[in-house]
């Protein structure tokens, strides 16, 4: 018995000599081997501005971008459908406003008369429904009507650059009756957290500046110019919206107007806020 715990105890010594001898040799081979990082040099790099909104959680993440169609009854079936197939499927919160129920789309039905004289009623009641419960889905909210086309993918990369927590708003600038400009509303416009805060805030009062002097425009009440001297009056600034080149990112006109080989309505050129070049048969650049 005491032989045996002998010849163990010795067999012991020589495996943990053995294994201490490995594990200095071994050190000794990979540190001669290892880099000298102190002398290494890597090329200077920029910092980048990440320009992605932080969610309450902390990580980074996408703008979110709710669209709200301005629809009507008699458009559900011939122009809200598609927009529901197409573009809409890219808004991360895609909502119908109409004057009716439609469990298609679905719509949100509006407590207003359908009707040009109405638009105005209608985008304010269109802005606080989405107010009450749907401004924690995102960042941005863009109006679009039932004919408009909307690349998302272009509109997140624009919008990455700003802080939806200031007052502003963007789309197709134009310059009549507002100071600081107006946005189409055909074109679509787009509007940060603090601009629907104030807007709703505003509007939401019985006796308010915005519902105050009504812009008429050949008889009728344009929701995009009343949203715009509201919008003012509020101190949201107007955006521009154009690229490095100066190239137009909103756009107000059908493309065979816009860009095909016919002149541009007359009225577009005295709208713009911004000059841009004609493009058309007698200015064919």
């Amino acid at each position: 018995m005491t032989s045996n715990l002998k010849e163990i105890m010795k067999d012991g010594l020589v495996l943990l000599a053995g294994l201490s001898v490995g594990l200095l040799a071994g050190y000794l081979t990979f540190s001669s081997m290892s880099p000298n990082y102190s002398q290494l040099s890597f090329p200077q790099l920029n910092p980048i501005s990440l320009q992605y909104s932080t969610s309450r959680s902390g990580f980074l993440r996408r703008p979110r971008i709710l669209c709200w169609v301005m629809t009507a009854p008699g458009n559900h079936e011939t122009r809200a459908i598609h927009v529901k197939q197409t573009w809409g499927k890219r808004c991360d919160k895609l909502l119908f406003m109409s004057t009716e129920e439609d469990a298609t789309l679905p719509t949100i039905k509006l407590e207003t008369a359908e009707g040009i004289n109405t638009l105005w009623g209608k985008t304010k009641l269109a802005f606080k429904y989405i107010f009450e419960h749907h401004f924690d889905d995102a960042d941005w909210f863009l109006k679009a009507d039932d004919d408009t086309y909307v690349i998302l993918e272009n509109l997140r990369s624009f919008l990455d650059q700003y802080d939806t927590t200031k007052p502003l708003y963007f789309g197709c600038k134009f310059k009549l009756y507002i100071d600081q400009g107006y946005m189409s509303g055909g074109a679509g416009y787009v509007l940060s957290k603090e601009a629907v805060t104030r807007l709703v805030g505003e509007t939401s009062r019985q006796e308010n500046i915005c519902d105050s002097n009504l812009i008429e425009h050949k008889g009728w009440i344009p929701e995009d110019v009343m949203l715009g001297k509201c919008l003012e009056q509020l101190k949201v600034k107007a955006g521009d919206s154009r690229d490095e080149k100066g190239r137009h990112r909103f756009l107000v006109l059908p493309p065979d107007m816009q860009f095909g080989p016919d002149p541009m309505v007359h009225w577009y050129w005295e709208y713009q806020y911004y000059h841009h070049e004609k493009v058309g048969a007698n200015n064919p650049k």
